[in-house]
């Protein structure tokens, strides 16, 4: 269920951050009877370069919003500052606003008697300039091939709904993003990140 629709012009005027989400979802849900619950906090980041995103690819082809999990005594901007330059290489980014929250309920894969969620806070960012390292990617990544491009909306999420038509990937991050994707589509995006 989201939590927020409303107009993008009714967005922009309001005060609080949560009551400026464009997105509070879960996809699935936590059995009331759950006795063990892990819970991995990520933060994700949605950057706009005139009218494309930042995304990374995997070598299943499907597209993810740059980010991950957030390390002990990180904030939200430090994680995601660090997750940027890892998966994307950019080094100079600015750190906007939140904007949305994704919680999605499995099975832990390592013990099937409890529940892993995983919550997703989305921020606005921009790049301030051009500048690149080489990625670092941990081995999990690496055997993903993960790879940072420039994609339209559009074409981001026309790439995600063919992977998913045609159950080209094992990971569940694709129905999350592909959410975050179709919602950024129903809004004027050039103007709402030009804030």
């Amino acid at each position: 269920m989201v939590k927020v629709m409303m107009k993008k012009k009714d967005w922009l005027n309001t005060p609080s951050y949560k009551d400026r989400l464009l997105f509070d979802v879960s996809f699935d849900e936590l059995p009331i009877n759950t006795a063990k619950t892990t819970i991995r906090k990520a933060v994700r980041a949605i950057i706009f370069d005139h009218d494309k995103l930042l995304m990374v690819m995997s070598k299943h082809q499907d597209l993810k919003f740059p980010g991950g999990k957030i390390e002990d005594k990180e904030s939200h901007q430090q994680a995601l500052m660090r997750e940027i330059k890892e998966e994307t290489g950019y080094v100079n980014i600015k750190i906007n606003d939140m904007i949305g929250i994704t919680k999605q309920y499995n099975i832990d894969i390592f013990d099937q008697d409890s529940y892993f969620v995983n919550e997703s806070y989305y921020y606005l960012a921009a790049l301030i300039d051009n500048e690149q390292v080489a990625q670092v990617l941990d081995e999990y990544e690496k055997q993903l091939s993960f790879k940072a491009s420039f994609y339209t909306i559009d074409e981001a999420l026309s790439i995600n709904l063919k992977v998913i038509d045609n159950d080209q990937t094992p990971f569940k991050w694709i129905k999350r993003d592909t959410y975050v994707l179709q919602r950024l589509h129903e809004i004027d995006s050039l103007s709402l990140f030009s804030l």
